[in-house]
């Protein structure tokens, strides 16, 4: 036998508040609250970063400026820099040929904190002085010397 569309869907419905209404009467008419779990608790916060090795340059900003105008690597050796952002805006670490930033040589990712960290790998430079800035804030920089 063929039901009706109409009687189809009245019939949907009917099991449907059933089954709300035996919901009701198993919880009491109470809306159930979420358990809380005892679990460990989210954090925030990124995973702390490993100890830098042995030669890496700790560069940081806060208020728009670098801790330090220089930093120092060592010629033909890729240059791990540990860059904490302690401002809540934009920042990045860019290194030029010169101050006339007529050719750029590495630009890091650009990154708000505060207080987040990213680790920069420069590719091996020969021996010689170099520009860094804030590829964000130009008036933020300094020299990078290579030896």
């Amino acid at each position: 036998m063929r039901i009706p569309v109409p009687h189809r869907a009245a019939g949907v419905l009917l099991a449907a508040l059933l089954v709300l209404s035996a919901c009701d009467v198993l919880t009491g008419g109470q809306t159930p609250s979420p358990s809380v779990s005892n679990g460990p608790a989210a954090t925030p916060r990124p995973t702390p970063l490993p100890s830098p090795p042995p030669g890496a340059v700790l560069l940081s900003v806060r208020n728009r400026q670098y801790n330090t105008d220089v930093i120092t690597g060592v010629a033909d050796v890729p240059t791990i820099v540990y860059f904490t952002n302690h401002d809540d805006t934009n920042h990045n670490l860019t290194i030029y040929r010169n101050a006339a930033k007529d050719l750029e040589l590495f630009r890091g990712e650009i990154f708000s904190g505060p207080d987040v960290t990213l680790i920069y790998e420069i590719p091996a430079l020969p021996a010689g002085d170099y520009y860094f800035t804030d590829f964000v804030f130009a008036s933020m920089h300094g020299t990078f010397i290579v030896r």
